[in-house]
């Protein structure tokens, strides 16, 4: 009869190796959730666009290094009750996070930020009061900081001193921690600006003979005057025509921004307001910004129509824009819409 002894030598070898591996699987999985990722590196910037799944995120996170594997992320965020608490927005995660701490950021999970909803159009006022009600911090303090902090991003050189940032505080979802101050808060913004607009679609300024400063400043005006997308290009368009033939904008948007109101309702007498702003007065572009526009008004004031040569255009009751090529046309136009077209 044959000893037992060498298949007990064996079996036991075997349950060495395997609880071996399991311990060593366990730390190696524990390391790659637990261990501090781009240590001394800054803080970066994380998007993650409406409907993106849990692979989707894993797939974005990986790109940013912040996760090493993505079989671990997905392991632990479908074990851990993460994947239907991970959100769409914004998101700064500081150097030397971990995967778990990224992933407590962008879901509610530690309770400390702050999810906060700019619209495409609003003004640095505007922002300020979003900010305050969802108890941030006051919104003088955020003006304040958008018209006299001091800010180091590239595409900022060239603005007109005087004005602050507005302009650039980019429309989008964030998540902010709740104890950020507004100089955090309007860096994450200005940085995300510079995600959103490379500096290769930044380049596209001088074919309009523009700077880059002077485009923020017809995209402020296109976000408040045309409210579909399909119309930005093709109202660009029009007030670079007037640019280029000398005739001033006219603008109801920028009066309504001197007046300080959110609306571009005005009246005839306000046409005369003594403003920088008001481009019934002065030709050429206002010295700033009169909003925050979103990617398709930036678009559409760095790339507008092309071959589009009309000089006037006004908005239906439903918000669409038609547009005529002559004053007599437009005059036409006041009485009935029928006599000048949509955007092609």
């Amino acid at each position: 009869m044959k000893s037992a002894r060498p298949f007990l030598v064996s079996a036991t070898v075997a349950l060495l190796l395997i609880a071996t591996g399991v311990f060593l699987g366990y730390r190696y999985y524990q390391d790659e959730v637990q261990q501090a990722r781009r240590v001394g590196q800054p803080a970066v910037s994380v998007d993650i666009p409406l409907g993106t799944g849990v692979s989707g995120i894993g797939d974005i996170l990986a790109g940013k290094g912040l996760i090493g594997n993505t079989v671990v992320y997905e392991i632990y965020v479908r074990t851990s009750g993460l994947a239907g608490r991970l959100e769409a927005g914004h998101y700064t995660i500081p150097g030397g996070s971990s995967m778990a701490d990224a992933l407590a950021r962008m879901s509610h999970a530690t309770g400390n930020q702050v999810s906060v909803t700019i619209p495409e159009g609003y003004t640095s006022k505007q922002v300020a009061a979003v900010m305050q009600a969802k108890g941030l911090f006051p919104a003088t303090a955020y003006v304040d900081a958008v018209m006299n902090g001091a800010y180091s991003q590239p595409f900022l050189s060239g603005r007109p001193p005087g004005y602050g940032v507005e302009g650039y505080l980019f429309p989008d979802t964030y998540f902010f921690d709740a104890k950020a101050t507004p100089a955090q808060v309007i860096n994450v913004q200005l940085d995300h600006f510079a995600q959103q607009v490379p500096a290769d679609l930044r380049q596209h300024a001088a074919a309009q003979h523009v700077t880059f400063s002077q485009a923020v400043v017809m995209a402020s005006i296109v976000e408040r005057e045309a409210q579909f997308d399909k119309d930005r290009a093709y109202v660009s368009a029009v007030f670079y025509n007037r640019l280029a033939q000398g005739v001033p904008l006219q603008s109801d948007a920028t009066v309504g921004y001197a007046k300080g109101q959110a609306g571009n309702a005005i009246s005839e007498p306000d046409k005369l307001l003594n403003s920088p702003f008001n481009t019934y007065l002065h030709p050429g572009l206002p010295p700033a910004p009169i909003s925050n526009p979103g990617l398709a008004s930036i678009r559409a004031a760095l790339v507008p129509a092309t071959g589009f040569d009309y000089l006037y255009f006004l908005t239906d009751s439903t918000g669409h824009a038609h547009f005529s090529k002559t004053l007599a046309q437009h005059n036409r136009c006041q009485v009935d819409l029928s006599a000048c077209p949509l955007a092609p």
